[in-house]
């Protein structure tokens, strides 16, 4: 006989699945929802390529498995790297492609990552966030 299987998450994929939707909707409840392409449009207009470090890859002994580049990339074709837990995108424009501090040409968007941030806290910070800063943000990602 062929028993029917389903997938049944373990209790801390079930929690981290379940604080992931209470963000969400936390985000939802204050924030317009863009489409990510909407997004990138936004942030860069003009930008018909855009500047993509692809951060270097180790494997648990050290092991370089891929060493760190930049990329210029189209930007219809983000996408296809952007799933890659080693590629960022930057949100700086640099003259004749030179990637320095001293050839900083413009910044165009200021982010700030909360890795781990709880539901709790991501209230907490958007409180404070928005009460206390000079500057309001455009996106909340």
């Amino acid at each position: 006989m062929v028993g029917q299987h389903s997938f049944q998450p373990d209790s801390h994929s079930y929690d981290l699945v379940s604080e992931f939707e209470r963000k969400n909707e936390i985000l939802r409840q204050r924030f317009l929802q863009v489409d990510p392409e909407d997004y990138l449009t936004t942030i860069f207009p003009d930008k018909g390529k855009l500047l993509v470090i692809l951060g270097t890859q180790k494997d648990k002994k050290g092991n370089i498995i891929e060493r760190g580049t930049v990329l210029r990339v189209d930007t219809e074709n983000i996408w296809t790297i952007a799933w890659r837990p080693n590629a960022y995108l930057t949100y700086v424009d640099f003259w004749k492609n030179y990637y320095s501090s001293k050839t900083l040409k413009a910044v165009r968007a200021f982010v700030v990552d909360c890795d781990g941030v709880s539901s709790i806290g991501l209230t907490k910070i958007l409180k404070y966030g928005l009460s206390s800063l000079s500057a309001q943000p455009t996106h909340i990602v």
